[in-house]
């Protein structure tokens, strides 16, 4: 099952370290909207989703503190990176007291960022698990909608549930194939369910 990227939300106001970022996070997979200035990041933030916010600590207009607690007012399971050349302990314990979940000191390296989307993509998953099970328990629609992310892959259950075909699901142990395989059999076509049922083996007649 083919997985979207995830689209993130980048906020530099140095024009090169912002490059470098997008760069960075283009090629690990990820759609990036880049913006100068905490200001302009804040705006982003009230017109669309993102899955990851990342922003730069010292910037004009509002900082990367302002950034996380928008960030966080939109949804406090929003992800937020702080990129920083000033990466004393001091900073890191307070940021990470306001909320943010990770932070990075400049000069970035682009194995960070790899690591780093792949550490959000299984917590994402998980979530999502987690979610499922409790909306189970609960009676109601069982896989959630929130993260535009998981939308993607929401509509895309949608989709393969409609027909007959196969579908093989791949990765790493953890990052919730059984999830998607349950929500997507829970979700198959009748139609499709008693065609696979149909051409299912049969034990010889005695």
């Amino acid at each position: 099952m083919p997985e979207p990227g995830l689209r993130v939300l980048l906020a530099d106001d140095d024009p090169l370290s912002r490059e470098f970022l997008a760069d960075a996070l283009e090629a690990a997979g990820a759609e990036v909207l880049a913006v100068d200035d905490g200001q302009a990041a804040v705006k982003q933030l009230r017109r669309g989703s993102f899955d990851l916010v990342m922003t730069d600590l010292r910037m004009p207009r509002k900082d990367g503190m302002a950034v996380l607690r928008a960030a966080k007012a939109v949804d406090r399971s929003l992800p937020v990176v702080l990129v920083t050349a000033h990466g004393t302990v001091d900073v890191a314990v307070h940021a990470l007291r306001e909320g943010v979940d990770d932070v990075l000191v400049k000069p970035v390296q682009c194995e960070q960022i790899r690591l780093l989307l792949e550490r959000l993509r299984k917590r994402s998953l998980l979530l999502a698990e987690n979610e499922y099970l409790r909306r189970e328990d609960d009676g109601g629609e069982a896989f959630p909608s929130r993260n535009p992310r998981m939308r993607a892959i929401d509509e895309l259950i949608d989709r393969l549930g409609g027909t007959s075909s196969t579908v093989l699901i791949t990765g790493e142990s953890g990052v919730g194939k059984e999830v998607l395989a349950a929500e997507l059999h829970r979700r198959l076509d009748p139609r499709a369910r008693r065609s696979s049922s149909s051409t299912a083996p049969r034990s010889p007649a005695p």
